[in-house]
């Protein structure tokens, strides 16, 4: 070669490469998956699924970017079950004994089944119902409470006030993990638990609120936003409403500089994100007199979630899947979409060949072309309220009859006519079919309990849940309960 036209060789390399051209930083051998659960979070209150309110643009985001499922159910109305259901793709073990029973043994995490195929896994929360002590931490080479960590006084720990549950904290602890030193050839998977939208609501300096002139007694804390008032005026819930609005904004812009630093370090185009929650809220629309979830309504506004997912040149951008997506059918999805073997024992199924198949139609919308049952089960002791739903129809069971129904999901999306009267031959059967299917479930998750699968809780975590409304105030472990009762004690909402 002349030397004429090295130079000009190596003078094109310099502008190409004015820092010297490296080796490229390695891909992972699989995807990156990141778990972004929003804890309490109602798919409708979000300006992806059409809310007039700008809550959460990076949601919105998101999903321009990737997939979002318009009807995502999950089979509970409260922490614990919801998410051991969503983790493990499995129906809801029951929690008879609320916070003082752990996971069964037998119920296998993603984490753990992750972890076998050679991801590294980090989990983080902001809430004690998915903390270690109840087995949430399995399968976790790292697992961080956020919670329990820096500088909250005890009273703000028990009441979950204060900046230790804030969405900001969780975002900091995982993007100081991502910094640290790793294998870039070894995937990794994060579960992020977030809680804001969860009350108490907290003000956020430096946050725009969507609050506006009011002079009411709604603060956003325990003591006026939980109390039974049938007083509460329209201001109080407008109030009430505009402050869940906020959390939900605040947590959104957490998620946003998660996906910030992704893009900088080169690593979104290796990351599939996942956006979930657990469960949503109950406004007011069933009679209650209160924010509310976890008692007796497995109606949509507390099983209907978000579900977004979005992995640059693996999923398509923008589409929008339609048709019943069950909380247990996300995490075969998931292990389809990033290529590992389906999770062992999973109950649900992937639904990822659907989306591919849209994708290669070039399709902006598309509908899941099967006719499943959702089963949902509060899965709680005393609160035997359980559900059956398809893309037709919803059949509500309470076993005192109050709040059984069969609702047309065709006419009546926000399912509150009970059309039951009129088709006595379709509701004929439905109940016993019902506890059948909760008798199979609990029969088979106490066939995985043993005697380590119990949990004596520390003072602080056992006044916590007190206060927090998740256990009555005399039941300090199961032996305390009144034998026979039936009866529940006060609460305030589960998880």
């Amino acid at each position: 070669m002349k030397l004429s036209r090295l130079i000009v060789l190596v003078v094109l390399l310099g502008l190409l490469c004015p820092s010297g051209c490296g080796p490229a930083t390695p891909a992972p051998t699989r995807p990156h998956v990141i778990v972004w659960l929003v804890d309490t979070l109602r798919a409708d209150h979000l300006s992806a699924y059409g809310y007039a309110r700008p809550t959460a643009p990076n949601i919105e985001r998101l999903a321009a970017e990737g997939v979002l499922f318009e009807d995502a159910h999950v089979h509970a109305n409260w922490t614990q079950p919801s998410v051991a259901s969503i983790l493990s793709g499995r129906h809801p073990p029951t929690f008879d004994d609320g916070f003082f029973n752990t996971l069964p043994k037998g119920v296998q995490l993603v984490s753990q089944w992750l972890q076998q195929q050679g991801y590294t896994t980090v989990g983080m929360t902001s809430t004690a119902a998915t903390s270690a002590q109840f087995g949430f931490d399995r399968g976790f080479d790292v697992y961080r409470e956020i919670d329990r960590e820096g500088e909250s006084d005890r009273l703000a720990r028990r009441r979950r006030e204060g900046a230790a549950f804030d969405a900001d904290r969780l975002a900091d602890a995982f993007l100081d993990w991502l910094e640290q030193p790793r294998d870039p050839t070894r995937p990794f998977f994060a579960y992020l638990h977030s809680v804001d939208p969860h009350f108490p609501y907290s003000r956020h300096e430096g946050m725009p609120s969507f609050t506006g002139p009011y002079d009411g007694p709604v603060d956003g804390t325990l003591e006026t936003v939980l109390p039974d008032n049938p007083d509460f005026s329209e201001a109080d819930r407008r109030h009430t409403l505009d402050l869940y609005d906020d959390e939900i904004r605040f947590n959104d812009a957490q998620l946003g500089r998660i996906i910030d630093a992704l893009d900088a370090s080169g690593l979104r185009e290796h990351t599939l994100i996942i956006v979930v929650s657990d469960h949503g809220e109950e406004f007011w629309e069933r009679d209650a007199l209160q924010p509310a979830h976890g008692h007796f309504n497995l109606h949509r506004e507390l099983t209907q979630v978000p579900f977004v997912v979005s992995a640059p040149g693996l999923l398509p951008q923008g589409l929008r899947v339609q048709g019943l997506m069950r909380g247990i059918d996300m995490m075969p999805t998931l292990l389809d979409w990033i290529g590992v073997a389906p999770l062992p024992q999973a109950e649900g199924e992937s639904v990822a060949a659907a989306v591919g198949r849209a994708a290669r139609d070039g399709a902006d919308v598309t509908r899941l072309a099967r006719d499943v049952t959702l089963y949902a089960d509060r899965a709680r002791k005393h609160r035997s309220v359980m559900s059956l739903r398809t893309n037709r129809m919803l059949y509500h069971y309470d076993p005192t009859g109050e709040r059984t129904g069969l609702f047309d999901l065709a006419t009546d999306a926000a399912e509150l006519v009970d059309v039951s009267s009129g088709r006595p031959e379709v509701v004929a059967d439905l109940p016993e079919l019902l506890v059948q299917w909760r008798r199979t479930q609990v029969e088979s998750h106490r066939m995985q309990n043993n005697s380590e699968d119990r949990v004596v809780l520390d003072a602080a975590t056992r006044q916590a849940l007190v206060e927090l409304g998740y256990l009555e105030a005399g039941a300090m472990d199961p032996e305390t309960e009144k034998a026979g009762s039936g009866q529940p004690g006060p609460e305030a909402s589960d998880g």
